[in-house]
This record gives C-alpha cells, structure tokens and sequence, in this order.
C-alpha cells in the first residue's frame, strides 16, 4: 500500500510543482483538500455497509457525485490543460459549478446502472420464486428503460425519436424471410 501512497504524493508534488513553475500558482492546498474529501467519502461509504445502513437518496448523491472520482479527475485535467484560476479550483472542489457535479453523478448512476445490470443476469440464473416469463418482463423493464431514456426523455415532447422505434417494431416490423 505505502508504494502506491508515494506514487500518487509523487504524482501530485510533481503536477503542483510545474503548476507553481509555470503559474505561480500553489495548488497543493486545494489538491489535499480534495483527496480528502475523496478519502471521507470513501470511509462514509464504508460505514455505511459496515453498520448495514442504507442513506437516504439525497444522502447517497451528496457523497456518490464525490466517489465517483470525476472531480478529482477533472481537477487534474483542470491543472494540466487551462491556465489556471483560483476561482476554478475553488469551483471544482466545492460543487458550485453544476457542469463539473452533473457530470460525476451522470458517471456514478452509469456505474451504478452496469452494476444492476449485471445483479439482474446473476438473478436471472438463480432460483427464483417467479415464474420464467415474470423473469423476462422483468428484464424487459430494465431494457425498455434503456431505450426509452437513450436519447433524453423518450416519453417527453422533446422528439419523436422513441415513437420511431416503437412504430418501427410494431406497426411497420422488417420483414425478414424464412
């Protein structure tokens, strides 16, 4: 564990240095403060399974946006390709820019969808007190959910994109010959 503990303070010294070089800005303090913000929410997540806890919905996202580890990238990626701003780094640490949250709650619930994704197909195998055909309406959900949403809100006014697909399936099916 102490190998890759140096590895990342090496990593971190080295992209603070060439920011001071090349800036004047030091950038230390606010990449501690986010990998301990990464670290806490990391141990908050394990108290939670330890003690058997389940966190309410929005305490599960007020922690998740930072587990996920988008801030913390994109803090990086902030420092090796912007001229940097203390406002940025003030910004991407505290979730006052909504760019930088959303995005890391769009990667935590995808995290979170192949996860279920992969728990449905494990409890497709195992025994179940449903019949077959539930399973498969079941499973149906999920994918229908899937399609409906791929391309925004597929049962709002913004398109007709999911009314294509449906019609395309139902109403002018492709033939395909035996």
């Amino acid at each position: 564990m102490k190998i890759y503990y140096h590895a990342l303070y090496n990593s971190i010294n080295e992209m603070a240095f060439d920011s001071l070089k090349e800036q004047g800005i030091d950038v230390i303090p606010f990449l501690k403060k986010l990998w301990t913000n990464l670290c806490k929410s990391y141990l908050l997540e394990a108290i939670w399974h330890y003690v058997g806890y389940t966190p309410t919905l929005q305490e599960y996202i007020d922690n998740a946006w930072i587990s996920i580890v988008g801030s913390v990238m994109l803090a990086h990626s902030y420092l090796i390709t912007d001229h940097i701003r203390e406002k940025g780094l003030h910004n991407i640490q505290e979730r006052y820019s909504d760019i930088i949250y959303r995005s890391s709650i769009i990667v935590r619930l995808a995290n979170d969808l192949v996860t279920s994704l992969k728990k449905i197909n494990e409890n497709k195998m195992a025994k179940s007190p449903f019949s077959p055909m539930f399973i498969e309406i079941v499973i149906n959900l999920a994918r229908l959910s899937l399609l409906i949403y791929q391309n925004g809100d597929g049962l709002g006014i913004e398109g007709n994109k999911t009314k294509d697909i449906v019609l395309s399936l139902f109403v002018h099916p492709i033939f395909v010959p035996k």
